[in-house]
């Protein structure tokens, strides 16, 4: 079991960058000069603001940043409550997964203080893929998604808060998004007491869908009715997705008030969507 990782809180933008600066080859790294019209003064930190996963900067003039004014410039962060640092935004793309065309996908990188070399700071996804969004809103550690326009934080494709998204689940759309997001995070991560414990491990296979198909149920074999979910935890659980990482009768002793009665015989598809609190369910492969 385990609780979430890091926290990268995202505070401003400075848009002075070196072109000397030594980096590994990745899109957008040779762009230094890219940002030169967002401001005449060297290093500012500019405020930013997120729409969707949109990254809001505005020049000196009052009009707002094109995309690619802002390969380059970095990002002003803490990680986990520590100290100020920096991350660089190497290229801005559309998601090619995303249909609506709202998710823009970044490459973030820092630099290491032995090499002098910017590395891409999210890990890959299962896809390879290391990309990252900037959120409104806080995370807490038991992995509440907490409203705050004034927060801004990086999730990672290879998160459950960027996962989620490329779903379809887009939280700036909607209270009830807002919502779905939350379940879907509380799904990938088994955290089926909604206190940010997880039971899963990386790299097991799950298939999500929810009653609105937004995602629809795959009939891929061997994945068996898993959980049902919603933004504060299980509704309820048909059976653990690792079973050495917890069994049912330890998840009614570590949230009773929330799953006695709701395991095992006490859950099924039918029952969790006649239940109008669920908003996604999944399958999993039974151990």
């Amino acid at each position: 079991m385990r609780k979430r990782s890091r926290v990268i809180d995202v505070f401003g933008l400075i848009v002075a960058a070196s072109a000397c600066e030594p980096a590994e080859p990745s899109p957008g790294s040779d762009s230094a000069t890219a940002i030169a019209s967002v401001t005449d003064n060297p290093n500012q930190v500019l405020p930013i603001a997120v729409e969707g996963t949109h990254l809001i900067v505005h020049k000196q003039d009052g009009t707002r940043a094109a995309d690619d004014e802002l390969i380059g410039a970095k990002l002003l962060v803490s990680v986990d409550g520590g100290p100020p640092q920096l991350l660089r935004v190497d290229s801005i793309e559309a998601d090619p997964a995303d249909k609506t065309g709202e998710i823009l996908l970044y490459a973030f990188s820092s630099q290491d203080p032995q090499t002098g070399l910017w590395r891409n700071v999210c890990p890959a996804d299962p896809n390879g893929l290391q990309r990252g969004f900037l959120l409104s809103g806080s995370w807490t550690q038991t992995g509440e998604h907490v409203k705050d326009d004034s927060v801004i934080e990086l999730a990672c494709t290879s998160g459950g808060e960027g996962k989620c998204l490329r779903l379809g689940y887009l939280p700036w759309k909607s209270d009830k998004d807002f919502a779905r997001h939350q379940a879907c995070t509380r799904m990938m991560r088994a955290d089926y007491c909604g206190d940010g414990t997880s039971y899963t491990k990386n790299g097991t296979l799950i298939n999500v869908y929810d009653p609105e198909t937004i995602q629809n149920e795959d009939p891929t074999d061997g994945l068996e009715f898993e959980a049902a979910w919603g933004p504060e935890g299980a509704i309820c659980v048909k059976r653990t997705r690792i079973p050495e990482n917890g069994s049912l009768d330890d998840l009614v002793r570590a949230c009773p008030n929330r799953l006695t009665g709701r395991t095992g015989e006490g859950c099924s598809e039918a029952i969790a969507l006649a239940d109008p609190n669920t908003l996604v369910l999944n399958t999993s492969k039974p151990r």
